[in-house]
């Protein structure tokens, strides 16, 4: 049992650059931005201890500048690659070929990268095949914009994003705070009976609060906003850390 948070069983973790994922919570920024530049800049200065390129909101997702940026990066943050489709709550929406190429092509400048749950199985395949390669964690992501499942359902989500990944990624819609208090207890027993770390938060308002609260119930890592959220109810970096460090999780 985990003596801080008295939670039971163990979580394996994963080396993220100089990090150690499910050791303690982590705090995540996703940057977005219309031009290679200004996404690398803003990720120089977020104060996370995480950044995502939302590579989706670039206004060409394929521009080659952003792979000439980012190998000559200065940011000391590890960055996690993400080129989200529209239907899964990013901007892309280009072909899925194009996509799964621009993955692979980024992935050896970036410390992470995250795939779909519910992608193409020939693209989760290449994208996990490279990612072994590189020895790049791989986050699997499941996002539900309409509801909130069961617990039992969520379970087996983040069981099967961890069958295929390193870090299962989980973030749905709640329509009460039962449903927040339902993902929650979901992440426990995540916690407690599958052995890998897992991200789970409620988007909206009414979830809002998960991305602080979830920590406590053995979420391992969170997103916050930098500028313009790019998910419904992303909290800024300073609010999330702050919350987190009123709650004894972050010193």
């Amino acid at each position: 049992m985990d003596p801080e948070l008295g939670l039971k069983g163990s979580v394996s973790t994963v080396e993220l650059g100089p990090l150690t994922v499910g050791e303690r919570p982590l705090v995540c920024a996703s940057v977005a931005s219309p031009e290679p530049g200004e996404m690398v800049e803003k990720a120089a200065d977020t104060g996370a201890d995480i950044v995502e390129l939302r590579v989706d909101t670039l206004d060409d997702p394929g521009d080659p500048e952003l792979e000439r940026l980012l190998a000559a990066s200065e940011v000391e943050e590890p960055l996690l690659l993400t080129v989200r489709w529209e239907s899964d709550g990013g901007e892309y929406r280009g072909d899925e070929e194009d996509r799964i190429e621009r993955i692979e092509g980024l992935m050896e400048h970036v410390d992470a990268v995250d795939i779909e749950l519910e992608a193409e199985e020939e693209s989760r395949r290449r994208v996990r095949k490279k990612a072994r390669e590189l020895g790049t964690p791989l986050i699997v992501s499941f996002h539900d914009f309409s509801e909130t499942s069961s617990r039992e359902e969520l379970t087996y989500v983040m069981e099967q994003a961890l069958d295929v990944g390193d870090i299962a990624k989980v973030a749905v819609t709640p329509r009460s705070r039962r449903d927040v208090l339902t993902l929650l207890e979901a992440t426990l027993d995540a916690r407690e009976t599958l052995g890998g770390p897992v991200s789970s938060l409620a988007m909206g308002e009414i979830g809002s609060n998960s991305r602080i609260v979830a920590p406590m119930y053995g979420s391992s890592l969170t997103y916050a906003a930098t500028g313009e959220p790019v998910a419904p109810g992303q909290l800024s970096v300073e609010e999330t850390k702050e919350g987190l460090r009123l709650l004894g999780l972050l010193s």
